[in-house]
């Protein structure tokens, strides 16, 4: 048997065996197997770092131990009562209360409103060093100053009213009111930090040091339905299992009928993978960008012209990108937020190479003559050195111009945007919650990458940020985002997806999402699903 511990949360993984699995019987109706590259490297919710993304282990078992005020309709996007039954709010969406239902943690004890309060100033302690405390230092009163050692927890905008009431006051309005459902707004037992409030609960035991080197099997984390949560009743699994396997070993066991869910598909079968109607694959919460930066005080300087930064934008094949170069199940971007629930965003003009060629030929650069020589600024690893020369390549034999690349380490890289070393740089954005304003407000920042200043849409992203969740908000937004693409003040490249084999016929309560959301209590075995043996396909 071997045993993990992460981060002083007890992580019970016990060796998967090959003979587990019996060859030809399938994963039982109330069990649930899951493959992941990794383990989780936490369980605690408040050491989540969103900042690397929605797609990790780390989710997926937050999911599966935890609910917050409110959850998340994977479906519609709409906010779920969680552990408060019922809300209001006042004071144009600025304050919140919040009614908790009658729950209890994993042992039995009561939650109350004081174990929220005393939950969220855990977070904000900076001792804690909560690497994603900015979300609430950004909505609650107070909390900055709390974390910032400044101000007393009694400035802090969470209040406990009554042992079932919660009452929260925001600096502007939460919206989605779903961000309550992410691991900094959780509640987690500062007494007992073991103890869960979600419809699973992890199988652990102390490590055992006399294995846990000597076996290199995969691990295998175990989480059981949780009798004590308050809609134990909804929750039709009963057992999760969390593999730990490579993408390749994953894909077999996928093909072999013994994992439900494949969160990772190797590269060399992604080809394969899309053919498959177990294919599942949406824009994500990472989008791929260039920057054209503009230069006000060189009046000559050709990347203040929009026409040019259209043309640039135009010239270049995306598809062929993503399809040739990149393949790596991302997709062909023209926008700068991803889509969402209710959102769709604008899009900028899709790859048209003549319209790029009349663009720099009336900006006063007919077949790229007297277009200076531009620099493009990237940091070394990953991906961009390849995108950067399919790029250039495109410039160079669309437009005729020359565009020289700096390829240098991420200080330098930095350091040379904060000086303007470059034309151009690459870009990517990660956002911290699922909503169009997490990629949007980067840009009304003084010292934004591209230099773009407008009044008009610091205009708009500050009314959006006043005004509650709904139409109006996200028509300001979209009106936002019109104004960044006609002036293309970015030119969008492509956006992340999360390439994955899951059995929709086979899984009711699972749900392709942006933000790769998946509450485990709605995921159930289709009624009339019959497990095959052996799963078909390429």
């Amino acid at each position: 048997m071997k045993i993990c511990r992460a981060k002083g949360f007890w992580l019970g993984a016990l060796l998967l065996v090959g003979a587990v699995f019996a060859p030809a019987v399938f994963a039982q109706a109330e069990t649930f197997v899951l493959s992941e590259s990794r383990a989780p490297a936490t369980l605690n919710p408040q050491q989540i770092d969103l900042g690397q993304g929605f797609s990790t282990p780390e989710m997926r078992a937050f999911e599966a131990q935890f609910e917050g005020l409110v959850e998340w309709d994977p479906n519609t996007g709409r906010s779920l009562p969680g552990l408060a039954d019922s809300w209001t709010s006042a004071d144009q969406g600025k304050v919140w209360t919040f009614r908790l239902r009658h729950a209890v943690w994993s042992d039995g004890s009561r939650l109350t409103a004081e174990s929220v309060v005393r939950s969220w100033l855990h977070e904000l302690d900076p001792q804690q060093k909560a690497p994603s405390a900015s979300l609430l230092t950004r909505f609650l009163v107070g909390a900055a100053a709390y974390h910032e050692g400044k101000a007393s927890a009694e400035a802090v905008g969470v209040k406990a009213l009554g042992p079932q009431t919660v009452q929260l006051t925001l600096r502007e309005p939460l919206v989605p009111l779903g961000l309550l459902a992410l691991p900094p707004f959780a509640v987690i037992n500062v007494d007992h930090p073991e103890l869960v409030n979600g419809p699973f609960i992890a199988d652990s035991k102390p490590a055992d040091s006399k294995t846990k080197e000597k076996n290199t099997e995969p691990q295998e984390l175990i989480f059981e339905a949780n009798p004590r949560y308050w809609d134990a009743q909804a929750v039709k699994l009963k057992t999760l299992k969390f593999l730990t396997l490579d993408s390749s070993t994953a894909w077999k066991e996928y093909q072999a009928g013994k994992v439900d869910w494949a969160t990772e598909i190797p590269t060399s079968r992604l080809g394969d993978a899309e053919l498959r109607e177990d294919f599942q694959n949406v824009p994500g919460m990472q989008t791929y960008f260039y920057i054209p930066i503009e230069k006000p005080e060189d009046k000559t300087y050709p990347l203040n012209d929009e026409r040019v930064r259209k043309a640039l934008s135009l010239a270049i094949d995306r598809t062929l990108l993503v399809r040739q170069v990149l393949k790596l199940g991302v997709f062909p971007f023209y926008s700068v937020s991803p889509p969402f629930w209710d959102y769709q965003p604008p899009e900028c003009a899709h790859d048209n190479i003549m319209k790029a060629q009349e663009l720099l030929a009336s900006a006063g650069y007919g077949k790229g003559a007297k277009f200076p020589a531009l620099v493009l600024g990237l940091n070394k690893g990953g991906l961009h050195e390849a995108v950067a020369s399919y790029v250039v390549s495109q410039w160079q034999a669309n437009l005729g111009i020359k565009v020289t690349l700096k390829t240098v380490s991420w200080k330098d890289f930095q350091e040379g945007l904060a000086k303007g070393t470059y034309d151009l740089a690459r870009g990517d954005w990660r956002g911290d919650w699922p909503d169009p304003l997490a990629f949007l407000e980067t840009w009304s920042q003084p010292d934004n990458a591209a230099q773009f200043h407008s009044k008009t849409y610091d205009q708009l992203i500050a009314e959006a940020r006043l005004l509650p969740d709904g139409t109006p908000r996200l028509k300001k937004l979209a009106a936002a985002e019109e104004l960044l693409l006609k002036r293309q003040v970015v030119i969008p490249l492509f956006c992340y997806g999360s390439p994955q084999l899951i059995d929709q016929t086979r899984w009711n309560g699972w749900f392709n999402n942006t933000a790769d959301l998946h509450p485990w209590k709605f995921i159930q075995r289709a009624a009339q699903a019959q497990a095959p043996l052996v799963r078909s396909g390429p």
